[in-house]
């Protein structure tokens, strides 16, 4: 008896493994430390429960996000940031792989004010279909990428453009393509990179 209940949970672990077991996860969006909650998503077989957090930085004023949904195990624990004329997000992500489990929060990445001695084209347009990138602005901290993104928000008109300095690992998670560490944005968005930022000029 013990022999065969012992093939059955091979058998069934067995099953598991062929057919490749698939997590379910809550796909949520909230704000300055709100709970999370949304509805429930079956992930792909090699994507498990992951949460992106960002600190965005207008000015003197921030504000904090929660994206929370599937996402492959390589956009797990990652961490940088990005900046843009007058503003700057640091983000970090994390993963947990139970059905509805709720990854824990990592701590994102200090703020960097020290200028690393580059620079990048630097823009932001919200009303017109193109910013102009002849200003730029200096980079700081590990930010040592040129970054331009395109995104379009649903109720928006025209699409929002946005250039400046990010960090290597902003561009690694872009260069496969939209993350789904997004999707809970509801947004359409294109973004690029390049390793030309050019030094500072005396």
């Amino acid at each position: 008896m013990e022999m065969r209940n012992t093939l059955a949970t091979l058998c069934t672990l067995l099953a598991f493994v062929a057919t490749g077991y698939s997590l379910t996860c809550t796909e949520c969006l909230s704000w300055n430390g709100m709970p999370c909650s949304g509805t429930s998503v079956t992930c792909s077989a090699n994507e498990v429960c992951a949460s992106l957090f960002m600190g965005i930085f207008l000015g003197t004023s921030s504000i904090s996000m929660t994206a929370s949904s599937c996402a492959p195990k390589e956009d797990c624990g990652i961490s940088g940031s990005l900046s843009f004329p007058s503003s700057k997000t640091t983000f970090a992500s994390s993963c947990c792989s139970t059905d509805y489990c709720t990854p824990a929060k990592p701590a994102l990445p200090d703020i960097v004010n020290k200028y690393n001695g580059l620079t990048c084209p630097a823009c932001v347009s919200v009303e017109s279909d193109q910013c102009d990138p002849g200003e730029r602005m200096l980079c700081t901290g590990n930010e040592n990428m040129c970054y331009w993104q395109t995104t379009v928000w649903p109720g928006v008109s025209s699409d929002i453009e946005m250039r400046g300095c990010a960090t290597k690992s902003v561009c690694d998670l872009v260069s496969a393509g939209p993350s789904s560490l997004f999707k809970p944005l509801n947004v359409s968005s294109n973004s690029f990179c390049t390793s030309q930022a050019f030094p500072v000029s005396h």
